[in-house]
């Protein structure tokens, strides 16, 4: 009952945020005060680790970010389609801080200081893979919950925004995939034990399914040359670096991450990551009985 109020009251915050964030041109006093708490509440916990390397205290970098990207009408074509988009603007800004920690007060940096930039710079694209990570995993927590026939426009537009990726093409490609149909009616003899494999053995990670053996699949289905099947999808691959991406992009998925206009390329995993992802996704809430 108590998890059912909390739950409630979140989608009523998130709602009011969406709001309140479209009508910041006419806001009055007391709605640019609740925007504000809103703002906070969303972020109080978000980007420890980036707020420990610049120093300071969250307080002082939300504050930050309220009066350069909140208070900024300019700002206002940045739309916010979920709460989850605030944090993730928020990360965005904290790592402009740490690329340039003269950002906010305008100081021009020393020689010495300059050459510090430089090694920031770099990090900084590390740091922008934690976020496509972070966003990976937050999708994955919305679709296990969403209706797999189509997603919210909050969804789509953060992953074409940090992936490039529309996902709802993807799903749509997911779920031709695991049907054998359209673009991959050659595999429509194929698909049973291909759902089989990757909902009940590769894709479940043991909070919602365990995973089953190989061996055991074969055995209750009576699906033949189980190994070879295994290389044939992808989710078995030799083990040098160079002869698994090889293998991979000849298989089932890498065939359909290439359908996708997904490169398989070791420069392009996380957007791989996260249209396997997805294909997980699909297949554990389509797939029935293992």
């Amino acid at each position: 009952m108590r998890e059912h109020a909390v739950a409630t009251a979140t989608r009523t915050d998130e709602s009011r945020l969406l709001d309140l964030w479209r009508r910041r041109a006419t806001l009055s006093e007391a709605e640019w005060h609740e925007l504000y708490t809103l703002v906070w509440t969303t972020l109080s916990n978000r980007g420890a680790d980036l707020i420990a390397r610049l120093g300071g205290t969250p307080e002082e970098y939300i504050q930050d970010f309220f009066e350069d990207k909140v208070l900024m009408l300019g700002q206002q074509n940045q739309e916010l389609y979920h709460r989850g988009a605030l944090m993730f603007y928020y990360e965005r800004y904290l790592i402009s801080r740490l690329r340039d920690p003269y950002l906010k007060h305008g100081l021009a940096p020393t020689e010495d200081h300059e050459e510090l930039g430089a090694v920031d710079m770099e990090s900084g694209t590390e740091d922008e893979t934690v976020i496509r990570e972070q966003l990976s995993d937050w999708l994955a927590i919305e679709l296990a919950s969403a209706d797999t026939n189509g997603t919210g426009a909050e969804i789509g537009t953060l992953v074409a925004n940090f992936l490039g990726i529309d996902l709802d093409r993807v799903l749509r490609a997911a779920r031709d995939f695991l049907q054998g149909c359209g673009d991959w009616s050659h595999l429509a003899a194929e698909s049973p034990w291909i759902r089989l494999y990757l909902s009940c053995h590769f894709c479940p990670d043991g909070k919602v399914r365990e995973s089953i053996s190989l061996c055991t699949l074969a055995r209750r289905h009576g699906i033949p040359s189980y190994h070879t099947r295994a290389v044939k999808l992808g989710i078995t691959v030799p083990k040098q670096q160079d002869a698994a991406l090889l293998a991979f992009r000849k298989s089932y998925r890498g065939q359909w991450l290439l359908g996708l206009g997904i490169a398989v390329e070791p420069e392009s995993q996380l957007e791989m990551a996260l249209a396997l992802q997805i294909l997980c996704c699909v297949a554990l809430k389509e797939q029935g009985l293992c």
